[in-house]
């Protein structure tokens, strides 16, 4: 009798276990429908809002995404080591004044603006006047953003995400994350700083091949105290102006065929209207 309870209750046991396991698994795919077993499904999605997406941009805006590296100076200014941060801000000027240049020169797709990463949170909330900063680098109050609908680029790594598409009610508070891939000149993001997904061409696929490689340049910048100063910047030879055009152009290229072979394309689908901001 007692061995007879002892097959019972490990068959209860196993069936537990087995329903606890199947629920967890159908939770797991329907938070992240990217997950192998809804591939199909999640291919599908991508697709309707990357379309969504490109034909919004191009009568909307791209906001490309400086550091200032404001931390790293004022940690320079707390241990008085001025040199380190005259380094720091001039190789940080001449950066974003070459990719300002690259930008500007090169990127045709749609209007293009400039803003410091400390603004983003104004940009989210709506604010769309003295964020922006012009050729000089600094804010200027008379440049307004009049689109309503923009996406963000910046320098930074593409990385194998952890999140698949979420809806903009829950989108605030989910952080990108996983394995970083390349480290490339410029990446796409939403306005919640998730990067978009394929087939949105949300990159250009040339890394910093040669960041090991490096040049100096003689260059003159604007301290803290407002001095000009010259300064001899050891860089390396990707950061060129030549190869950023290159990479911007190509970006812009990109987004032209893209939009070209998905124009006209309605998207009216109200279970896909949650994920399109």
């Amino acid at each position: 009798m007692v061995q007879q309870s002892n097959k019972y209750f490990i068959a209860f046991a196993f069936l537990l276990c087995a329903v606890s396991f199947s629920a967890q698994e159908k939770e797991t795919t329907h938070e992240q429908d990217y997950h192998k077993n809804d591939f199909k499904k999640f291919k599908k999605r991508a697709d309707v809002i990357a379309s969504w997406q490109i034909q919004n941009l191009k009568f909307g805006a791209l906001v490309v995404r400086f550091q200032n590296n404001q931390k790293k100076i004022d940690a320079c200014r707390r241990i008085g080591d001025k040199m380190l941060e005259d380094k720091i801000m001039a190789e940080t000027q001449f950066y974003n004044k070459l990719m300002m240049r690259a930008y500007n020169e090169e990127f045709k797709f749609c209007k293009v603006y400039f803003i410091y990463s400390q603004s983003s949170d104004s940009l989210l909330k709506g604010v769309k006047k003295g964020i922006f900063i012009d050729s000089t680098l600094a804010v200027n109050n008379t440049i307004e953003m009049t689109e309503n609908f923009y996406i963000v680029a910046e320098k930074d790594y593409v990385y194998n995400s952890s999140i698949g598409f979420i809806k903009e009610d829950s989108a605030k508070y989910a952080v990108e994350s996983g394995n970083k891939t390349i480290d490339v000149s410029v990446v796409l993001k939403n306005k919640y700083g998730h990067q978009l997904k394929t087939p949105f061409p949300f990159y250009v696929n040339r890394s910093f091949l040669n960041s090991s490689s490096k040049y100096d340049v003689k260059y003159s910048f604007t301290d803290a105290e407002g001095k000009l100063k010259n300064i001899v910047l050891t860089l390396s030879k990707d950061i060129t102006l030549p190869k950023q055009k290159n990479y911007i152009q190509e970006l812009s290229e990109n987004l032209q065929r893209f939009y070209n072979n998905r124009q006209g394309e309605q998207v009216n689908n109200p279970l896909i209207k949650p994920f399109l901001y």
